[in-house]
């Protein structure tokens, strides 16, 4: 054929045999040997890897051939022979090995005059566009259509959806990463750019991705495999060659780049020493001297004029945080005097770190001491093998790796970043627990003696263990596993005391920790399972509910229990501290019915074997024992000693008829401690008392019930000083009585409660007494009702009290007492008698604070200081004080009485030491919950639209504040909603700013109140503007019922407004305005 060249070509695969083939090419002189060879090999899913060429069939000397050299090249020198190696990609691969073995074995001239005038013009059939990946992969159809790419009939269903598969999965990886490359000045093609907001993470909601090293060498590798592809031989093919070289390399620089610093933070990691030292990367120069002050470095001036000369000065909060506004400063910075300016440059993100001082003359001493003081301010960023030196030293000691990095930080001021984000999470916790807790030794996990399992000494005690655990065996009901669990042992120290009643005197014993490994683990996915033998297939667990919520206020209290510990420890035996808590309604139910307690292992029902449990859920109960626990702390030595060590003492009431009130709690507290710390049964031995709470209801220092209460405790216990306060809102847990909860909880582990029956009749009357309040109404009505409930109740009050007894908190028995009697509560009360008239015949225990004798808000004034989170009384040293006359003061004249101070902030805005402010006039103004406002959460945007006055059907009263909150709902209230309502409001649980029901009840989100509210809040406007529901008007700054609405500064507001909030007469006498709306427009002539 003329015009034409012939070659013999061999082509090689070694991967898979069967896909090596010879044929005869031919070719015109301008054409390209890519252009001669691709119809021949693009019809299977293969890559070139290399073209060779010889004058020889044996290939030898062969020389490396480009696919873009032309055909006539080959001609003059001679060129008879072509050798491919060719590689056979990763899909396809079964069906590109059958397709090559179809046909003759050796193809004659008329298949290859048929392979080059074969049609490319087909492509891969469109998406249908259900997301934004399928959007992208028409895109790359098009962009190929637009290059005029085309393949084949034999070729569209493999070589086109592979390469149309493959730029859709490159550039969707590359979408998000766009701006990044641009940012590093990397050029990916002007086609990419079309490309973009396809695969947005924004619009996914996920977080902005990372451009990882590994994934964009997968990428590289997937494209350089594309570009190998005998497709891209052809010259049809050029344009999208060219665009995919230009992506590739694009691609290739970054990933160079990525190597380079990924080498080059691991060589900065295993560095000894800091990267960039204090000694390194800094400079010093003077500033010019202008003759005047420039407007822009006024701050400046005003700041060095307060400071002596070579005190350096941060620029930080001065200059500029625009860095071209910034840079334009610093390079116009000029004052009328002399100063110098030190720079040092971290590097990196961190910037620059400018200081300037004044000077007198040239004094090198003055610079050196000023940048010494610099330095010793400024982070030290250490290497990890730094830190890792120092872990791996002392991590012998047992000492966990978070308390170890915390200890390199404190002790070096190292400042480098953690080495991830789960790292960070927990050294931010652990330094939390340092800065807060005073029990250091709740952090360790402390397992010792952990045994050896060849060891036999204590074979006698696992024997009687398993006797005792097959005689007491108890099963799930429907269970599907071979664990059991145990509810007949109260603890790991009640069942190794059993055992060792079975046992001869003497025996050995394995410690708590030894025993509960030999159990089954809790949870088997986790990686302290591992320390458990599972010898017997008993699971030992508690449940434990610990929610924590932040509060403004938490730095705060905190702060104040601190300096109250560190006060009780430097006064030593002359004080007493206790700590109280009411543990929540343990409930009992009817008779038949019995009601568990809700603390069971995992939520778990455990019976007896051969027995049926038949428990009630625990949130229907009218009945409930409440236990209150005193914890009388034994003071250690040093303010960071551990508080929780004492004597536990539990008094257990009935909710319905001795239910917690502040005076009951100071009639069994001063029953108490009479009882323990003092000689005489009357006054206490030590003269102060300290009182820590969680500021409940029943403890709430703003409260005036709680305030006569105190001063009722501080009259019968004879004290010279008394201090009371609590913890904030949600952090109950920092109260040591709060910590002694989970020892109750082991008392109350998996059983149920039931009253007695009463009489026939008895029981009737009480059967429609659905809620507290209807059932203490009958109670009065008939007081035969109450006297049946308490005999029926003392039974199952007992066995708390029996249970409660058999626990020990550090080996001391816990001590149990009865509720107070009305006879108790009456004596405490009648203390306050002294303040009242001789011809006021009320009980001042009862009295409001405005209607309080003068007598009593004279004491208050003079002997009572009272916060936000606290309340004090103290004897005075006034001549002519009754009070104090009657009274002396019993501490030793040379002990000075002071108030405990309020947390206060210093000029570097953190809290000043005890010794700074004892003695000292304070207040708490310092305090954030005085100054916050609420804002809306996330659910109060869910339901924007059921918080409207038209959604308005009840309210509930907050056991902290005790403000009226709105309770919302779309629908009207039934009356079982109306009910749960109201056991919420009895069981004292909502707060301002929590949800009414917890996550899971069944109302939790149809019946609503808004949660971005705090107890410093005023009321909400839709109380008083309910159009389906009309409520008391109540005071709109604190809630009081008591309003005044007949005060002439009341009466001339609503002649101008058509709304005037209600206000109460304390509120006004303090000088607050009440609220007013819509103001009325008057003709006035």
């Amino acid at each position: 054929m003329a015009g034409r060249t012939y070659f013999k070509v061999k082509s090689c695969c070694e991967s898979n045999p069967s896909l090596s083939k010879n044929f005869f090419l031919s070719g015109k002189a301008d054409q390209s040997i890519g252009d001669a060879l691709y119809p021949h090999l693009s019809q299977y899913n293969v890559a070139v890897s290399e073209i060779r060429t010889s004058n020889s069939e044996a290939g030898k000397p062969s020389t490396i051939t480009q696919p873009d050299t032309p055909i006539s090249v080959l001609e003059s020198f001679g060129v008879r022979f072509i050798f491919v190696d060719i590689k056979q990609n990763d899909s396809d691969k079964r069906g590109v090995a059958e397709d090559m073995g179809k046909g003759s074995a050796k193809p004659n001239v008329f298949d290859v005059l048929m392979n080059v005038q074969r049609s490319y013009d087909k492509l891969p059939p469109s998406r249908k566009e259900n997301n934004a990946k399928d959007k992208m992969y028409n895109a790359v159809l098009n962009l190929l259509k637009k290059k005029g790419v085309g393949f084949t009939s034999m070729q569209v269903e493999s070589s086109g959806v592979y390469i149309t598969k493959t730029l859709t999965d490159v550039l969707w990886y590359l979408d998000p990463h766009i701006d990044k490359f641009n940012a590093r000045c990397i050029y990916l093609g002007d086609d990419v750019i079309e490309f973009r907001g396809y695969n947005d993470w924004r619009h996914q909601k996920r977080k902005e991705p990372t451009v990882a090293s590994s994934d964009l060498n997968d990428k590289v590798s997937e494209l350089l495999t594309m570009i190998g592809h005998p497709f891209f031989l052809s010259k049809e093919s050029k344009k999208l060659l060219d665009m995919c070289n230009t992506l590739v390399c694009g691609m290739k620089k970054y990933l160079d780049f990525l190597s380079e610093q990924k080498e080059r933070t691991a060589f900065n990691h295993q560095k000894p020493e800091t990267v960039r030292g204090l000694n390194d990367k800094w400079s010093l120069r003077k500033l010019d001297i202008s003759h005047g002050v420039n407007k822009n470095c006024l701050k400046l001036h005003e700041s060095l004029a307060q400071l002596e000369p070579f005190d350096p000065l941060f620029l930080y909060d001065i200059q500029p945080e625009d860095k071209f506004e910034k840079r334009k400063w610093m390079d116009n910075l000029t004052l009328p005097y002399p100063v110098k300016l030190y720079t040092h440059r971290f590097g990196n993100y961190l910037g620059n770190f400018h200081f300037v001082w004044k000077v007198e003359d040239d004094d090198a001493t003055g610079d050196l001491e000023a940048i010494s003081s610099i330095k010793e301010h400024l982070p030290i960023y250490a290497t990890r093998a730094m830190r890792n030196e120092f872990i791996n030293r002392y991590s012998k000691t047992g000492t966990k790796p978070a308390i170890l990095r915390d200890m390199y930080r404190f002790l070096t001021r190292d400042a480098s970043a953690s080495v991830s984000s789960d790292e960070r999470a927990v050294d931010d916790r652990v330094l939390e627990f340092l800065l807060q807790s005073d029990a250091p030794e709740m952090f360790y996990d402390l397992r010792k003696n952990n045994g050896r399992p060849k060891d036999t000494k204590l074979d006698p005690f696992w024997n009687a263990l398993d006797s005792y655990l097959e005689e007491v065996s108890v099963v799930q009901e429907r269970r599907h596993s071979d664990k059991m669990y145990m509810p007949l042992a109260i603890s790991c120290q009640d069942l190794i005391e059993i055992i060792a009643a079975r046992l001869p005197a003497g025996s050995n014993l394995p410690t708590r920790s030894w025993l509960c490994l030999n159990f089954w683990p809790s949870n088997a996915f986790v990686r302290s399972a591992v320390c458990y033998t599972g010898r017997f297939k008993v699971k030992y667990a508690v449940q434990q509910r610990l929610t924590r919520a932040k509060h403004p206020d938490s730095s705060y209290a905190f702060n104040l229990f601190s300096m109250m510990k560190e006060l009780a420890v430097k006064l030593g035996k002359d004080c007493a501290l206790i700590c109280l808590d009411d543990k929540s309604i343990v409930p009992i139910g009817e008779p038949g019915s019995p009601t568990s307690t809700g603390v069971r292992a995992h939520n778990k029902s455990l019976i007896p074997e051969g027995a049926k449990l038949s428990a009630l859920d625990h949130d229907f109960h009218i009945h409930g024992a409440v236990p209150s626990v005193l914890l009388d702390v034994e003071l250690p030595e040093c303010k960071d000693d551990s508080f929780y060590n004492g004597v536990l003492h539990v008094t257990v009431k009935d909710k319905v008829f001795t239910p917690s009130s502040p005076i009951r709690h100071a009639s069994e507290s001063v029953s108490i401690l009479r009882n323990t710390r003092s000689s005489d049964g009357l006054s206490l031995d030590c003269p102060i008392l300290f009182v820590y709470t969680d500021g409940g209801p029943d403890h709430r220092t703003t409260f005036w019930s709680v305030k006569i209460a105190y001063i009722a405790v501080f009259i019968a216990l004879d004290l010279d000083l008394l201090i009371a306060a609590r913890t904030a809102p949600f952090h109950s847990y920092s109260n040591p009585a709060e910590r002694c909860m989970s020892l109750l909880n082991l008392g109350l582990q998996n059983i149920s409660l039931q009253r007695n029956a009463m009489d026939g009749n008895m029981e009737y009357m009480v059967k429609s007494a659905s809620t507290l309040k209807k059932l203490r109404d009958l109670s009065e009505r008939q007081p035969n009702v109450k006297t049946a409930l308490e005999g029926s109740l003392e039974p199952t009050l007992s066995l708390l009290k029996h249970r409660f007894s058999k626990l020990k908190l550090h080996d001391r028995r816990v001590v149990v007492h009865d509720a107070a009697t009305l006879e108790e509560i009456q004596n405490i009360s009648d203390l306050l008698d002294l303040f009242k008239d001789t011809e006021d015949s009320s009980s001042v225990i009862e009295t409001k604070e405005k209607n309080a004798p003068e007598k009593l808000k004279a004491f208050i004034d003079t002997h009572c200081r009272a916060r936000q989170y606290s309340f004090q009384i103290k004897k005075c040293n006034a001549a002519d004080c009754w009070y104090c006359t009657l009274n002396p003061k019993r501490l030793p004249e040379n002990l000075p009485l002071h108030w405990l101070p309020d947390p206060t902030k210093g000029p570097d805005d953190t809290f000043q030491s005890l010794e700074a402010l004892l003695g000292t006039e304070t207040t708490d103004r310092d305090c954030p919950g005085l100054n916050a406002k609420g804002t809306a959460t996330e659910n109060d945007k869910k339901h924007k639209g059921v918080l409207v006055a038209g959604k308005v059907r009840s309210f509930i009263m907050c056991c902290l504040c005790g403000k009226r909150r709105v309770v919302y709902c779309k629908e009207r209230l039934s009356r079982q909603q109306i009910t749960d309502i109201e056991e919420v409001q009895d069981s004292l649980f909502y707060t301002c700013g929590s949800t009414l029901f917890p996550t899971g009840h069944r109302y939790h989100e149809t019946i609503v109140v808004k949660e971005g509210l705090e107890c410093i809040a005023e009321m909400e406007t839709t109380y008083y503007a309910g159009i389906t529901t009309k409520f008391q008007p109540v005071c709109f700054f604190c809630g009081d019922t008591e309003v005044d609405s007949t005060s002439q500064t009341v009466q001339d507001l609503r002649k101008n407004y058509s709304i005037v909030r209600p206000i109460c007469r304390q509120c006004m006498s303090k000088g607050i305005q009440p609220k007013v709306r819509n103001a009325l427009k008057l003709n006035k002539k």
